[in-house]
């Protein structure tokens, strides 16, 4: 289950990608704060179970979020973590009464994602619909400075926003902080503006705000349609760098920088042992 999850043949495939360390297993930006809550919990010596999230990229160079539950535990003496990785995609959702009404379930979005690309292929017009990634920064802030009940809001407010913004598209709660859509690709980045403008008047908390990733498709693409939701998430992930930038478009030197990244993170413990 751990080699699927990375996307790796063999537990050698796996150890090559990762290091056979935890710091390998982590996207670099989730890895420090990871580490300090760690730290933390090491300190307490708390032997509670705990749980955490982040992103991982897979041999395939795909993006995925897990969930993380860890104890601490005592063996011969010696202090370990035990860990369980989980896909956030098995998790079920918190379900927000009455946000998420005409927004597709997960697998279904999937689903009718591809059956629209497969429309769009026989049609000759491949390209017409552009996955975009949203997710609401440091929401996690948002929800311990304001409660859950003002996060809901935002999450029910945000769905509307997508919805009445793009209609004709496919809409997915991917998990509490982000959601993916596929849309009509005319005028979408000055759509993608507005949404951002509107949902980010309506957190109006400075470090919290929407930030999203468009992935457009060019003539003779052959992209598979599932993985470009990871290309576009890459985009995002290029916005949120960018103080007054809201959204950003995929390029393929965002996945080549991502690959090199945890090529680097992965073999640097070898390259100082090497010399």
């Amino acid at each position: 289950m751990m080699l699927s999850l990375f996307q790796c043949s063999t537990e050698k495939d796996f150890l090559e990608l990762t290091g056979g360390c935890l710091r390998g297993m982590v996207i670099a930006e989730d890895y420090r704060q990871i580490s300090a809550q760690l730290g933390v919990w090491q300190r307490e010596k708390s032997a509670d179970a705990h749980y955490l999230d982040f992103e991982l990229c897979t041999s395939a160079a795909h993006v995925r979020r897990v969930d993380m539950y860890l104890r601490r535990i005592e063996q011969d003496g010696e202090a370990f973590w035990s860990i369980c990785l989980m896909d956030a995609n098995m998790r079920t959702l918190m379900h927000v009464p009455g946000a998420m009404d005409g927004l597709l379930p997960r697998g279904t979005f999937y689903q009718e994602a591809l059956r629209q690309a497969m429309k769009d292929r026989d049609m000759h017009v491949f390209g017409s619909h552009c996955p975009v990634y949203f997710n609401i920064t440091n929401f996690k802030l948002y929800n311990a400075s304001c409660g859950y009940a003002a996060g809901d809001r935002v999450l029910s407010h945000t769905a509307a926003v997508l919805k009445e913004m793009l209609p004709g598209a496919i809409l997915t709660h991917l998990a509490a902080d982000s959601f993916l859509v596929l849309a009509p690709a005319n005028r979408l980045t000055a759509r993608v503006e507005q949404i951002c403008r509107r949902i980010n008047h309506f957190i109006a908390m400075p470090g919290v705000e929407v930030k999203a990733g468009l992935r457009f498709f060019e003539a003779g693409d052959t992209s598979p349609v599932t993985s470009s939701f990871d290309e576009a998430k890459m985009a995002c992930d290029a916005a949120k760098k960018v103080v007054k930038r809201s959204w950003a478009i995929y390029r393929k030197s965002m996945s080549d920088r991502v690959v090199l990244h945890t090529y680097i993170l992965t073999h640097f413990t070898e390259a100082l042992q090497k010399g």
